[in-house]
């Protein structure tokens, strides 16, 4: 069994063949023995699409990558926006799920932080990022 395998096998009951087949040419992100982990920004709204970034994370795990997202701090206040860069900086790679919500408003901004996450990952061009449009259940 190839290493794209259970990456894309993990994707297709959230995502489809579509995003599995998008997803295995990514290439082989954390499969060379002795490489360094590739680290992941998994970025989305999160309680419209719980399912759907634990379908992407446990990819990621199964991939040998580490997978960084909204579950190690909550939206919130400017200490936290700036530690939100920090991790998108020392990733290697941004990931997108779509959904249907716009997600929490940053009161100064009036922009979701999934969007201001995303603004910020695109301004820093070192990385590869690549978005997965979710039909979660309404």
């Amino acid at each position: 069994m190839s290493k794209k395998t259970p990456r894309r096998a993990a994707l297709v009951p959230r995502f489809g063949m579509a995003a599995a087949d998008t997803w295995s040419g990514l290439g082989t992100l954390g499969s060379m023995p002795g490489d360094r982990r590739e680290q992941v920004f998994v970025s989305s709204t999160y309680l419209d699409l719980r399912e759907e970034r634990q379908s992407v994370i446990q990819a990621l795990l199964i991939a040998g990558c580490i997978p960084a997202g909204m579950e190690l701090f909550p939206a919130g206040n400017d200490e936290k926006w700036r530690l939100i860069q920090r991790v998108i900086n020392e990733c290697d790679y941004y990931v997108l799920v779509i959904g249907g919500k716009y997600g929490s408003l940053d009161p100064t901004t009036e922009l979701s932080y999934t969007e201001m996450e995303f603004d910020y990952a695109e301004s820093t061009a070192n990385r590869y990022w690549h978005s997965f449009t979710a039909h979660p259940a309404s």
